[in-house]
């Protein structure tokens, strides 16, 4: 039987972790051009996201797509790139596997609670988005911290050959 860690850090979770992050990266920029292309996702503080929102009510389907890539396609995504980064790391690391992917298991965790926050000021609760001034930045930089740490990893087991 094979080890969680020796699956999570195999080539097919790889592989279709990278495409499944590709996909739904595509997805999501396509949905966002219908509504301009500026989502609350890089809105980095409640007041930018409030003043963004007010924004998309002007557009006909703007709260309307917003919560689908909310709701849907960026729920996903976190799961998808939190999973691809930290499997490369897991795979391409030979020693403190778990500290190398904390960063990133933190980042989807904080994605998700962002966009949980989004829908929740989408659906008129505009005081839910001064959260995003914590968490939106705090994504951002533990996201940077897994993938730098997930290529280091990678750049390493590169030079070791």
């Amino acid at each position: 039987m094979m080890s969680p860690a020796k699956w999570l850090g195999s080539t097919p979770v790889i592989l279709i972790s990278g495409l499944v992050m590709l996909a739904l990266m595509i997805q999501i920029r396509l949905a966002a051009q219908q509504i301009g292309g500026d989502l609350l996702d890089f809105q980095l503080t409640g007041e930018a996201a409030i003043a963004r929102l007010s924004e998309l009510r002007e557009l006909p389907q703007g709260i309307a797509v917003h919560k689908f890539i909310s709701g849907k396609l960026d729920m996903a995504y976190p799961l998808a790139y939190g999973l691809f980064f930290a499997s490369l790391a897991i795979r391409f690391s030979q020693t403190h596997r778990v500290i190398f992917i904390l960063p990133m298991l933190f980042a989807a965790g904080l994605d998700i609670a962002e966009n949980l926050t989004q829908l929740q000021g989408l659906a008129g609760n505009e005081a839910a988005l001064n959260a995003k001034t914590v968490l939106t930045p705090l994504k951002f930089a533990m996201a940077g911290l897994g993938i730098l740490l997930a290529l280091w990893c990678c750049g390493r087991a590169l030079a070791r050959r």
